[in-house]
């Protein structure tokens, strides 16, 4: 099938027979040819590039072959005869010359082509009639080449309108003008010149380079709008000026201060951002009728001339830095200064706005501030109220027009944060200036971003990564890496947000609102779709359903249960009480504790006491995290080795494995620190048991079940036996008896033995704490645990039921049972 140019079908030229041989080319002619459909098409780019050599009227199709060259066709629909070397049009009866005017387009291409060395090349013609039959008649000198033999006809008529027909008469007729012409090989490389010559593939879409440009010479100037807010400003003793991120607060104080300083005014001019400060300091003709600080910066110039050790602490930034411009102050160390202009106003404390006020008595001041980015951390800060009464203004005076901000950005502020007024911002709706994406590794997406965003012309330079506690990177880069809160009042043309799934609303809003031509919020997909809230910012995020199915799914992913099923076999042994397997990798067992923590408990008491395994358990929540419990040396129930492991990928062993997790320090891979030892698999036997001893204690009927094959149980699993056996009465275990004990494995027990009766007994029931230890500890009880050490267990689990009201104690060893909340007072039997 031939490359087609248009590829999505034939140029509308009202002609019937173009579009039905441009189907016809394109299934004749094999994958080597390439087909450029409506001269006209092609001509206004020719027109474009070289007005002096284009070329006028039409060529229909123009056929390129790297072998066979360049062939230009014309189609001639319609019935048509020849008469005086004219074509007629039979219905009509107009007449053409198709011969000349063929030569003359192709001609006239040609030379145009010749302008470039490479493409100079002569090109031949042919003629196609769908509609006439001209058989082997000479119908014109310049459409049969009589000097060879046999004779060459240069037109293709109705008898070979079908695709493998015209295809092999195209080949035949190029054929023959590569050989007529004497033209060499075209040449793939040459081909491709030719076509994108002809065909231009030009992308008019700005780039972020000229984006970022344009966004810059546009809309990061001072507007007239914003200058007529500078008169007015001027014109008044004192203000307070409010306004959303990007309506020019930073740009109008600067614009303020160059006035006052050309006027011999002396400006102080105070903001809580050491950034903002270095920013205003270039903007601002800096010099001694300036002075540009944070207000920690000022106040800590005047402390170190105190006398004593200045000291800059919590309390300090706090509190005692205004008590250290107080004492600067009284001893005369504070210079005058004509005018006070504050940005970030809303950072500052009212008891530090009181005392500007008081220094600045009759003086003009204009305050800056903006209540949407005062951070959560950042307590007792003044309001904008309680700024205008400190400087006594009546009200604030809002900004509205909020030109920096790119539209997509400022229209998802607004659905975060409502405001109170109407704002307009008259940029265009451009959606992806703010790209909210849903990552996998916020690391590997920055780089890709960057490479990307440098590729389409963005300088490095004019990146910004913000994150909530700063992100660190492993090489020295050109694009630099700030925490929002010390970014704020700062602008970049390109914001990328790493890591917006752990900050709140508040921090987005600055952050999003940083960016003049496009924003990047980075959502890493698996703490967000674990989080069990989310602000608005997140929320709306996690509307689209790309993005909340990307993150449920990485939720997934990180779960325990699901990497080990994806990475670790293991062979299910088919308990009903326990979800038990074998794996054969670690040579452990595992036990997934779903939603039944006690059945789980109660099967890992018995795994680690007969048995010379060790146990790996997680629970439905658990995220790479993995507990692994190791039988005890002595056998005593409880005196077990315990650690938690994550679950990483280690590269020596290329796959999933436990790993220590180290303070400061990688964590260790257990494999590789020969932990995981080398044992014997288990033998069917004792898959055997386990599942018998399973099918026991579930037994729907454990009345028909043979005393002495109940006795073989283990005692940890007697237990578990009567737990379900007292779950499964009508009104089930009463809430009281829910939780066993778990400050040991042998109380824990005991605990599941006791409450088990406690349910299932009527009221008034005696229990004597030996017959209940002697009738207990019939089953099999682990090696190192004795009777005796069993009837004490028995003992102070009876105790501590009776301080709990679930048992009466009657006197010493005996104890009854008393109602307990809404549980019936029935009697069954007991596994």
């Amino acid at each position: 099938m031939a490359r087609m140019i248009p590829v999505a079908g034939p140029q509308d030229t009202n002609s019937r027979g173009e579009k039905k041989i441009y189907d016809m080319l394109k299934q004749g002619l094999s994958d080597d040819f390439t087909v450029i459909h409506s001269l006209p098409w092609l001509a206004r780019g020719v027109k474009e590039i070289d007005p002096n050599y284009a070329p006028t009227g039409e060529i229909d199709f123009l056929v390129i072959h790297e072998s066979l060259g360049l062939l230009a066709l014309e189609v001639k629909g319609g019935k048509q005869s020849v008469k005086d070397g004219l074509f007629i049009y039979v219905k009509t009866g107009n007449t053409g010359n198709h011969v000349l005017q063929t030569r003359n387009n192709l001609h006239g291409l040609a030379r145009w082509l010749g302008n470039d060395p490479r493409l100079r090349w002569r090109i031949g013609y042919g003629l196609v009639f769908p509609d006439s039959v001209f058989g082997e008649n000479i119908i014109s000198p310049g459409l049969v080449d009589v000097t060879v033999t046999p004779p060459q006809s240069l037109f293709i008529d109705r008898m070979s309108m079908d695709a493998p027909e015209l295809a092999a008469r195209i080949r035949e007729l190029m054929a023959y003008w590569k050989q007529t012409l004497g033209n060499p090989t075209l040449g793939s490389s040459r081909a491709a010149r030719l076509v994108q010559v002809l065909c231009p593939t030009f992308d008019g879409t700005p780039s972020w380079g000229n984006r970022v440009e344009y966004d810059n010479r546009v809309w990061l100037r001072l507007t007239q709008e914003q200058a007529s807010v500078v008169n007015t400003l001027m014109s008044q003793a004192r203000m307070v000026v409010t306004g959303w991120p990007g309506t020019g607060k930073t740009l109008i104080a600067v614009e303020i201060a160059r006035r006052m300083i050309a006027e011999g005014k002396r400006v102080l001019m105070l903001t809580f951002n050491a950034l903002l400060v270095e920013h205003l300091r270039r903007e601002i003709a800096y010099a001694t009728m300036a002075r540009v600080a944070t207000w920690h910066g000022f106040c800590s110039e005047y402390a170190r001339r105190l006398p004593g050790q200045f000291e800059s602490n919590s309390t300090w930034l706090e509190h005692g830095c205004l008590e250290d411009l107080q004492s600067a102050q009284a001893n005369g160390l504070i210079p005058d200064f004509d005018v006070l202009i504050l940005d970030e106003a809303q950072t500052l404390r009212q008891g530090w706005c009181a005392w500007l006020a008081a220094q600045f008595m009759g003086k003009p001041i204009i305050a800056f501030c903006d209540e949407t980015q005062r951070f959560a951390f950042e307590k007792e800060r003044i309001s904008t109220n309680d700024l205008c009464n400190v400087f006594g203004i009546e009200g604030p005076f809002s900004l509205t027009i909020p030109l920096r901000s790119p539209r997509s950005v400022f229209d998802r502020l607004q659905r975060v944060r409502q405001p109170s007024y109407q704002m307009v911002n008259p940029r265009d709706v451009e959606e992806d200036t703010l790209q909210e994406r849903v990552v996998g590794n916020v690391n590997t997406a920055i780089d890709a971003l960057i490479g990307d965003l440098t590729a389409k012309g963005v300088n490095r330079a004019d990146i910004v990564v913000l994150s909530r506690f700063g992100w660190s990177r492993n090489r020295i880069s050109a694009e630099r890496y700030e925490t929002v809160a010390r970014f704020r009042g700062m602008e970049a043309p390109v914001i990328i947000i790493a890591g917006a799934d752990d900050m709140d609303d508040i921090e987005l809003f600055c952050a999003y609102s940083r960016a003049t031509t496009v924003c990047i919020a980075l959502y890493e997909a698996e703490p967000l779709g674990c989080k069990s809230s989310h602000g608005k910012f997140q929320e709306l995020v996690l509307e689209h359903p790309d993005n909340a199915n990307i993150a449920n799914a990485a939720r997934e992913q990180g779960l325990t249960r699901f990497i080990l099923a994806r990475h670790i076999e293991s062979a299910s042994v088919g308990l009903s009480s326990v979800e038990l397997s074998w794996c054969d990798t670690w040579k452990c067992w595992f036990v997934d504790r779903e939603d039944d923590a006690e059945a789980a408990d109660l099967w890992i008491d018995y795994l680690l006491a007969y048995h010379n395994w060790p146990v790996y358990s997680w629970t439905s929540s658990c995220r790479r995290k993995i507990k692994r419990e190791d039988p005890s040396v002595n056998k005593v129930p409880g005196d077990l080795r315990t650690e938690i492991y994550e679950l990483n990928v280690c590269e020596a062993c290329t796959d999933i494995t436990p790993h220590v997790p180290q303070l400061r320090q990688a964590p260790i891979c257990q494999c590789c620190a020969g932990a995981i030892e080398e044992r014997a698999t288990p033998s069917q036997d004792v898959l055997a048991m386990l599942r018998k001893f399973d099918a026991i204690i579930t037994s729907p009927n454990p009345g028909v079940i043979a005393q002495e094959v109940k006795n073989c149980l283990p005692l940890p699993l007697a237990a578990l036996g009567a737990r379900i056996y007292a779950r499964a009465r009508p009104l089930g275990v009463p809430v009281e008896l829910n939780q066993l004990a778990n400050s040991s494995t042998l109380h824990r027990l005991a605990t599941a033995f006791i409450y088990s009766r406690i349910s299932v007994k009527q009221v008034g029931t005696k229990f004597e704490r030996d017959m209940l230890a002697k009738d207990t500890g019939r089953y099999v009880l682990p090696e190192g645990l004795t009777p005796e050490a069993w009837r004490q267990a028995i003992a102070r689990c009876l105790g501590q039921s009776a301080k709990a009201g679930l048992l009466r104690k009657q006197k010493d060893g005996v104890f009854e049972t008393v109602p307990i909340g809404n549980s019936a007072s029935l009697e069954f039997d007991e596994v």
